[in-house]
């Protein structure tokens, strides 16, 4: 990979250090340098001394970065998280400093090597990439202590330990690059001479397959004996650490199952102090929905990110069609009655374009006071009365989960917002007659009280999507256009409040609608 097509944000905090003169290395095996340098999932692991830190987190800080947590538990010393954005591509990257070297054999890291000082005498510039990495004798060395430590590298289906034939196949890739001699020296200086004189045998050129699988196994005792002064834990107290952990993981999965406030996944990143809220709304044909998926999915590579719908719908419509379908499946089925042809689409006209219907002029004050008009029977009003009432119950528990999230450094997507402007901007839809029935008074009475509690919990950040509504019906010409622009027309009267409002405009190709978002995301972080 050339620096050409690597995250330049990341490639500028680096510079950034070397300016200032910071010593660093990235000191993970090489061969996934260049994923890590494009950004995304792959983290960046950035090796300081422990005296350049401090100096090294605030160049950081003033180069852009955001700092975040990990789930790390109980947190890994001497490290910190820092997020950065590339505009240039739109991509998170992640880099992780260190000013010690943490391994063992699970997220627990058992081990804090305070190697860094000596590992950074060694470094060298990588002749690709153009960055800092350890000499090859230290990447050999890491990998094998990491290789006798860490259980990614083991085998699962061996009652004793033995390595993965992947990890067994690098360190041998890694042998025939370093020197014998640079590594027996560092190994005596870094972990003693009886492991230096039990690897010696071990750096035999003609020891591969099998046997050097062997060799491994008989040289772990040693690594772990070598380990032992920088043990973090007791090993008691490791393994009790270790169950609990489990229990903790276990417990957040059985809460996922109940209807309770969660705590946000045991996966990505944490903000630090408070996660945010961001609401897509637009009209019908805007691509709500098609941003809010990609924003969740370019989030959740790296921060751990929840996604809700808080659209209307409408349950009980949905509820009577579902039922009209079981019957003209029976009547198919079973006589020969055919169902009705479904409501014809517009078809486009010899020109290949469709012809947009007229739209009239749109009164804002009948808009924002629109509600659905009554049912033809009772009994179907009072469903649709208790439906809403319904639905307005769950945005209200949907949003307070999306309020637990974010206070834990979540980020929640949702798709729409509920806002008491108008029922077309997802707001209450009994209306408040006095003159209406007593039941249809209380409904609408209960549905209010609900959207005023629901207004305590606005979202962070809104990304309005602006389109015409000629353009949205196009894209959806199975939709009425008076609604569409109804729609357009309430969602531009709504109060943002202590919200941040954007204005996208929807009719840009979807890669810039999607960076824009990015950036407003990135800003409000």
């Amino acid at each position: 990979m050339t620096p050409s097509n690597s995250s330049a944000s990341l490639r500028r905090a680096l510079r950034a250090l070397d300016e200032a003169g910071i010593p660093h290395a990235y000191f993970k095996d090489p061969a996934g340098l260049g994923q890590a340098l494009q950004g995304g999932p792959k983290d960046y692991d950035l090796l300081v001394a422990p005296a350049s830190r401090a100096r090294a987190e605030a160049i950081l800080r003033d180069g852009g970065l955001k700092q975040a947590h990990s789930f790390a538990v109980p947190p890994v010393p001497a490290t910190s998280d820092w997020l950065g954005f590339d505009t240039e591509t739109g991509a998170l990257h992640h880099l992780h400093l260190h000013a010690l070297l943490p391994t063992g054999k699970d997220a627990l890291r058992d081990y804090a090597l305070p190697w860094a000082d000596a590992l950074l005498e060694h470094r060298r510039l990588h002749p690709d990439h153009q960055v800092w990495v350890l000499s090859d004798a230290l990447n050999l060395l890491i990998l094998l202590l990491r290789t006798c430590v860490e259980q990614k590298f083991a085998r699962h289906d061996t009652s004793p330990w033995a390595p993965t034939a992947q990890s067994v196949a690098r360190l041998l890739e890694l042998r025939a690059l370093a020197s014998r001699d640079e590594v027996l020296t560092l190994a005596g200086a870094l972990l003693g001479e009886p492991f230096a004189r039990g690897m010696a045998s071990w750096l035999d050129p003609s020891l591969s397959g099998t046997p050097a699988i062997h060799e491994l196994m008989r040289l772990r005792p040693l690594v772990l004996n070598a380990l032992k002064p920088y043990r973090r834990f007791h090993p008691a107290g490791a393994q009790a650490r270790r169950r609990t952990r489990q229990l903790k993981l276990l417990a957040g999965a059985a809460a996922r199952k109940t209807p309770l406030p969660l705590p946000p996944r045991r996966r990505g990143l944490r903000l630090p102090h408070k996660g945010l809220i961001i609401a897509v709304i637009g009209p019908d044909g805007a691509g709500k929905s098609t941003l809010t998926e990609a924003l969740n999915a370019w989030l959740s590579q790296l921060i751990d990110t929840r996604q809700l719908y808080l659209g209307k719908g409408d349950p009980v419509s949905a509820a009577w069609q579902s039922l009209a379908r079981a019957k003209w499946w029976a009547l198919e089925t079973f006589t020969h009655r055919q169902r009705p042809p479904a409501p014809e689409v517009p078809a486009p006209s010899p020109g290949g374009e469709l012809d947009t219907p007229e739209l009239p002029d749109l009164d804002p004050d009948q808009v924002l006071r629109y509600t659905p008009p009554p049912e033809r029977s009772a009994g179907r009003q009072l469903m649709r009365d208790m439906a809403w009432v319904s639905l307005a119950g769950r945005h209200l528990f949907n949003t307070r989960r999306a309020a637990f999230a974010a206070t834990r450094g979540a980020l929640v997507v949702a798709d729409r917002f509920p806002f008491q402007a108008s029922h077309l901007a997802s707001g209450p839809s009994i209306p408040s007659d006095p003159e209406q029935p007593l039941n249809r008074r209380v409904f609408a009475l209960a549905e209010d009280a609900l959207f005023k509690s629901l207004q305590n919990t606005p979202p962070d950040l809104i990304l309005r999507l602006n389109i015409s509504p000629e353009i949205a019906w196009r894209r959806k010409p199975d939709h009425d256009i008076v609604d569409i622009a109804s729609k357009a027309l309430a969602l531009q009267s709504i109060d943002p409040g202590s919200a941040t409002l954007i204005d996208l405009d929807a009719t840009l190709p979807p890669e810039v609608l999607l960076n824009q978002a990015k950036a407003a995301i990135w800003e409000a972080l």
